[in-house]
């Protein structure tokens, strides 16, 4: 794995990870910056999983951007929904579910302007991506994004 684009972000995956560690979860792996000669010259920060987290943990309610992720269990999908949904945050959500009819319904009540079921790539260049609340206004790519940057002029003309 390459670099992390820039000092911002590196700095938010060390902050989200320190604040973890600092409320009682556990890095089960990755967590600290790669040094040494070759990753000096970069931002390097290897994957990083963190169990025991909970919802006073940024992890769990902030945007990350980096290879960080917070674990963190439910009971109830709708116990699921509610803490997914509780942040000011909506880009993306990821569902993953042996019952699609279960998946297709969380899907629906994310508060996000992207949901992946039992699936995690990039979003096509023909359909609409942005996020919700604090994640972005408008939409990116496709019909939609175009329109996004349109001015619309009506001219009426007698000749």
């Amino acid at each position: 794995m390459g670099p992390i684009v820039n000092y911002k972000i590196y700095e938010n995956s060390e902050i989200q990870v320190a604040d973890a560690i600092e409320k009682g979860a556990t890095i089960k792996t990755g967590g600290q910056r790669l040094t040494g000669e070759l990753y000096d010259k970069g931002w390097f920060f290897p994957p990083t999983l963190i169990t025991n987290t909970n919802h006073s943990m940024k992890i769990m309610t902030e945007e990350t951007f980096g290879p960080v992720l917070g674990i963190m269990p439910f009971k109830t999908n709708e116990e699921a929904i509610q803490l997914a949904n509780d942040s000011e945050y909506g880009l993306a959500g990821y569902i993953f579910s042996e019952q699609l009819g279960t998946g297709l319904r969380i899907a629906e009540s994310l508060e996000t302007g992207s949901v992946w079921i039992n699936n995690i790539h990039r979003s096509y260049h023909d359909v609409p991506f942005g996020g919700v609340k604090q994640s972005g206004m408008g939409r990116e790519k496709g019909k939609y994004g175009i329109e996004a940057y349109t001015e619309l002029k009506t001219i009426y003309m007698n000749y």
